[in-house]
């Protein structure tokens, strides 16, 4: 989930007919909710791109 569309919209996009069973899905899968894996990836993505901008001077 590399967005912030609303979560239904997501879902609806990945042909769930049902949020709620996405959400049940999804955290199954990863471990995690959507809303903590996209803070996390964010988390991820900002320190990254900040390690490689500093390597890079």
């Amino acid at each position: 989930m590399k967005s912030n569309l609303p979560l239904k919209l997501i879902a609806d996009q990945a042909y769930f007919n049902d949020e709620k069973y996405f959400l049940r899905c999804f955290q199954k899968q990863l471990g995690q909710t959507p809303t903590q894996y996209r803070q996390q990836y964010m988390a991820d993505f900002l320190l990254n791109d900040t390690r490689t901008r500093e390597a890079r001077r």
